[in-house]
């Protein structure tokens, strides 16, 4: 309820501030939306599922995509370095998608198409490899089988009965955030103990092959960027083993699809998982920018440190004209500055 209602305020109160100059001040040069996943129909998404959080469906995203392309230049990655290095130079939009799920393929291709949007796909390397082990899925699935959790590795043994879905949402919430403690190999191995099965389900229904990442880097409109080959918290890895995330994900893309990748996004994205050393780790291995999911106007002061807004389905299009107004910053910086910003 209180989400809602300060939904509400800001939509309400921005609708009459955010033509002002003060508003406009706060957007930058630039913005990047972040998109993960295209679905036609959401509710095939259990109800109070983390993925709601990060999906959209077809008729939304075609929502946003049109309301883009009627209202601003929509540029690539390429092209938004060149113009929003430039001072004075108009506003301008760039799409993205993280992971690399087969819907953006699918579903998301078509109405880039039909509005004429160029977007950057991240791409995981280790699911076109052939691993296409999803753990936040498998995680969710391990907990709609229970009614109750309890993991023996933790030193509390707190235990979690599941009355309904947002019951589970919570218990994943804390097992989500233990599980982006450990790298892969341990992330496996924690699995493995909570579920008492060894092999890790497969997802590939889900997630792009090679000969579709190569399709859609030969359209007019894609760019293909990297995003670790595991999808690593970079931040809990040694230096050496997040450098071989990253530098991995980029020799292997380079050397399928036969051309230079310049572009990085963080996995999670948070101040957290991108900070100093994984920036500098990204700008000496070869990448042209490095892309965060921390809220916030392009202003490319920092190549390896540019923010995106991450989109969802509640994202209607008045919704985000404020974003790309500057309002949701200034909002930001304020409810910062009395300690309530998130």
């Amino acid at each position: 309820m209180k989400t809602r209602m300060t939904e509400r305020s800001f939509l309400y109160i921005g609708s009459k501030l955010y033509k002002s100059k003060l508003v406009k001040s706060w957007r930058g040069q630039a913005a990047v939306l972040c998109y993960h996943q295209v679905l036609p129909d959401l509710s095939c998404l259990p109800q109070s599922s983390p993925f709601l959080g990060h999906a959209v469906s077809t008729d939304r995203f075609e929502e946003q995509i049109r309301f883009l392309s009627e209202n601003y230049d929509v540029v690539s990655l390429d092209d938004l370095g060149e113009k929003a290095s430039v001072k004075g130079h108009e506003f301008v939009v760039a799409v993205t998608f993280d992971d690399g799920y087969k819907d953006n393929l699918m579903y998301a291709l078509p109405i880039l198409e039909k509005y004429n949007v160029p977007a950057t796909i991240f791409v995981t390397t280790m699911y076109p490899e052939g691993d296409t082990w999803v753990w936040w899925m498998e995680l969710w699935e391990t907990l709609e089988k229970r009614t109750s959790f309890r993991a023996a590795s933790f030193k509390d043994q707190k235990e979690w009965r599941f009355g309904n879905n947002d019951d589970r949402a919570r218990c994943y919430s804390f097992l989500r955030s233990e599980l982006l403690k450990l790298d892969h190999s341990n992330r496996v191995k924690f699995m493995e103990e909570i579920t008492g099965v060894k092999p890790r389900p497969q997802y590939p229904n889900n997630t792009l092959t090679w000969d579709e990442i190569k399709s859609l880097d030969r359209h007019r409109l894609i760019n293909i960027g990297a995003h670790t080959d595991t999808h690593a918290n970079l931040s809990v890895l040694s230096h050496d083993a997040a450098k071989e995330e990253i530098l991995l994900s980029k020799e292997k893309l380079e050397q399928e699809l036969k051309c230079s990748i310049k572009h990085f996004a963080y996995p999670f994205g948070g101040r957290k998982e991108a900070g100093q050393r994984e920036r500098e780790i990204v700008r000496n291995v070869g990448f042209e920018t490095g892309w965060t999911s921390i809220p916030g106007g392009v202003r490319y002061e920092s190549r390896w440190e540019l923010p995106r807004f991450v989109m969802a389905q509640k994202h209607t299009t008045r919704y985000l004209e404020l974003r790309l107004s500057g309002w949701e910053l200034l909002c930001r910086a304020y409810l910062s500055t009395i300690g309530l910003a998130r």
